[in-house]
């Protein structure tokens, strides 16, 4: 009973680590500037992309809101499988 409650708390901790990685990058991204961000979309990161898209769906960080620009992100970082990506291709449907 030990052993499986024991197991049971080591995978908890697991996967609230790993939560906690990928919050770090999303907090990069809101802290940058608009400038960062197609620097990174331009080196083919995936996560960049999939922000970026947001960014033009808002009107955020500056920009006027495009769904062409929006669209256009959102579909190159789905294709690269990343969930940041697929997400943003839901929310513009």
């Amino acid at each position: 009973m030990f052993s499986i409650h024991r197991k049971s708390c080591y995978i908890l901790a697991v996967f609230t680590l790993f939560q906690a990685l990928i919050g770090n990058e999303g907090e990069r991204w809101i802290l940058a500037d608009y400038q960062e961000l197609k620097d990174a979309a331009a080196k083919q990161d995936a996560f960049a992309m999939g922000f970026l898209s947001l960014v033009h769906a808002h009107g955020d960080k500056g920009q006027d809101i495009s769904y062409a620009d929006a669209l256009n992100f959102a579909e190159v970082a789905a294709g690269k499988n990343h969930w940041l990506g697929h997400f943003a291709m839901g929310y513009l449907a």
